[in-house]
């Protein structure tokens, strides 16, 4: 028997596997919602609707993505690599190169 995911979650795993071809693994979406919950990923962006944008790794591909999320954690979207939101962090070029390549930004 298979976990069962709420239509918040389906659109979070679409999102992800179509900006960054990335499928998540087990309890990936609990372990980044808990770590953006706790503070412990780099917060970006404010978003004008309240929420803001952090750039987390899943945990089970090791992969840097853009994440629109609430404050408490409540995961919104996976959000495409942005030119402007690149120009917000500050990242190595070799990891800044691996996250233009995973979000197809050439």
């Amino acid at each position: 028997m298979g976990a069962v995911i709420d239509a918040r979650q389906w659109h979070f795993h679409r999102r992800l596997f179509q900006r960054y071809g990335i499928v998540l693994g087990p309890a990936d979406y609990s372990r980044i919602a808990k770590t953006i919950a706790r503070r412990r990923v780099p917060f970006i962006d404010r978003r004008p609707d309240g929420s803001a944008v952090y750039l987390v790794q899943v945990p089970s591909s090791g992969a840097l993505v853009f994440v629109a999320a609430k404050p408490n954690g409540v995961l919104i979207t996976a959000l495409p690599v942005h030119p402007r939101l690149l120009g917000l962090v500050n990242l190595s070029e070799k990891m800044r190169a691996l996250v233009i390549d995973l979000g197809g930004l050439k």
